[in-house]
């Protein structure tokens, strides 16, 4: 879902004639709580499976964002 929202941002900020820039990245503390899981669960998700690292990584690089699900 962020992702999603930073590649809109980004967009609407260009349509506007203005910079893209990316949206702050939550933390993982924060996804954890939004989650409704302990923060040691969400640390294990990101251990176990890949995909939610390249997530992680997608949602910090601008050029990444704007291509998601495009």
């Amino acid at each position: 879902m962020h992702i999603r929202a930073a590649r809109d941002h980004a967009f609407d900020l260009i349509q506007s004639n203005r910079e893209p820039k990316l949206l702050k990245r939550p933390s993982k503390s924060e996804l954890s709580r939004r989650a409704g899981l302990k923060p040691f669960h969400f640390t294990r998700c990101f251990n176990d499976d890949p995909m939610f690292r390249e997530l992680w990584r997608i949602a910090d690089n601008l050029d990444l964002v704007m291509k998601y699900g495009r």
